[in-house]
Parts: C-alpha cells; structure tokens; sequence
C-alpha cells in the first residue's frame, strides 16, 4: 500500500514537471513567432501536439514550404 501511494506522488510529480515543461515551451514559442501574442497561444487547456515541415501547392501550381505547429485546439 505504502508503495502505491509512493508510485502515486511519483506520478503526479513527473505530470506536473512536464506540465511546466510544456507551458514554459509554449511561452517560448508564443515569444518566436511574429503574431502569436494576437492569437494568444498561451491557453490553459492547449496542448502541443506535433510541428513540422510541410509541402503546400499554391494556385499558380508552385511548392510552398511552410512549417505548421498542431495543438489539440487550433
């Protein structure tokens, strides 16, 4: 019993310190990129999903590179 209550304050005490990983990186993030203060994407439910390259094809036909950011909510 004891044990699990120890793996239990373990647990929550690694959520928590990846919680303020995450919020700390999203702040930074929000600090990199030109507009995203207006947007506001610091969020108490947000979450970072994934980021990476991406090929888009514009109207005249031609290969944009862009790099997206994906959250659960935008």
């Amino acid at each position: 019993q004891a044990e699990g209550m120890v793996q239990a304050v373990a647990s929550a005490i690694n959520e928590g310190k990846r919680s303020a990983e995450a919020t700390d990186w999203l702040f930074d993030l929000q600090n990199r990129i030109e507009g995203a203060a207006q947007i506001g994407l610091m969020a108490p439910a947000r979450k970072f999903i994934r980021s990476g390259p991406i090929k888009q094809i514009t109207t005249d036909r031609k290969v944009r590179e862009d790099f997206y950011f994906l959250f659960n909510d935008l």
